[in-house]
């Protein structure tokens, strides 16, 4: 039989014009991944047309190479029309359901051939044709392994997707999730000239001093639950407002929290206009994929988040007992 990798190959040889997506609120692996597929597919002179998803592409990401793709701004909400019969296929990456893409491209579904590209072990194969594989460190690996098949280069801004989409999902290889064809990869992107120094200053070392603000003030009032193992970091509107920052301002901060001794699962809780977006990292074998699963959220074993429709106190009060639950069941 053949594998689902293959036909996406097939598909993407007898194809000529695409659309390319991700869920909503991207992150590194959604955006780098996109990138990624974009660039290989206009190497080899197919007609990719990328949609980021709403809110757009993080400011941190910006210099990326999204080609003439204007709907990549930040600012920008994009609206699209359902498929025209000309395109061949829609590409969703990164998604574990379709209830995860924009609104807008909902139509898509009914009226497009749909390739689902994912690793997230919760996906629930909604494309046409699925090729999900949970033992891959992130999207952007499997957008390599693509390019292999078809005898792309790992080369300029196709790199530059692919290695962001990889660093983000493992931590700049950290994670567990970091296999040897996640390195292999990144050694051949190396091979090929990549400026490793260039990109790393600009994922790592840049920050503004207003991000350092709202750092400095969400830290000092993180908190520790049950012996010490579960940590707490947060932020309400009037945080943002004070330090004059955003939501994307304050997503790192979890792995700070992650990395105090005695943590075995860390939470980041951070206030929106309705409701509460959570994020959830844990040590070795606590699954926390299962925790936001409660509160109809997913993600990883070590990695998942989601919503909570409450008030900022309420929603911390529900995850921590879901977490220490979850800990306690395990004896840890």
């Amino acid at each position: 039989m053949t594998s689902p990798r293959t036909r996406i190959v097939e598909e993407i040889l007898t194809g000529n014009r695409f659309l390319l997506t991700a869920h909503i609120n991207p992150d590194g692996d959604a955006v780098g991944s996109l990138v990624g597929l974009m660039h290989l597919l206009k190497a080899l002179d197919k007609d990719p047309e990328l949609v980021m998803p709403p809110p757009g592409a993080p400011h941190k990401f910006s210099w990326l190479d999204f080609g003439s793709q204007q709907n990549s701004r930040p600012s920008e909400t994009v609206s699209c029309q359902p498929c025209p019969k000309e395109v061949d296929a829609f590409f969703v990456l990164d998604c574990g359901n379709r209830d995860r893409v924009q609104k807008e491209l909902q139509p898509c579904f009914d009226s497009c051939r749909v390739l689902n590209i994912d690793h997230h072990p919760d996906n629930t194969h909604f494309g046409d044709l699925n090729w999900v594989d949970a033992g891959r460190s992130s999207v952007g690996e499997m957008i390599a392994l693509l390019a292999g098949d078809l005898d792309v280069p790992l080369t300029g801004a196709l790199a530059e997707g692919v290695y962001l989409a990889m660093v983000s999902d493992t931590g700049f290889f950290s994670y567990s999730n970091t296999g040897p064809e996640t390195l292999r990869l990144t050694a051949r992107i190396l091979e090929n000239g990549f400026d490793l120094d260039r990109l790393n200053r600009r994922l790592q070392r840049q920050s503004s001093l207003n991000k350092i603000h709202l750092h400095g003030l969400a830290m000092s009032r993180a908190s520790l639950y049950s012996q010490g193992r579960i940590g707490v970091i947060r932020a309400d509107r009037a945080m943002f407002a004070q330090t004059q920052t955003t939501a994307e301002d304050f997503e790192d901060l979890i792995n700070h929290i992650r990395g105090i001794e005695s943590v075995l699962v860390a939470v980041s809780l951070r206030e929106e206009q309705e409701g509460v977006k959570f994020s959830l990292r844990s040590w070795g074998e606590v699954d926390v994929k299962s925790i936001a699963a409660r509160f109809k959220g997913g993600g990883h074993i070590n990695a998942a988040g989601g919503n909570i429709p409450a008030p900022l106190d309420q929603a911390e009060e529900q995850l921590v007992k879901a977490v220490k639950e979850r800990i306690e069941e395990m004896n840890l």
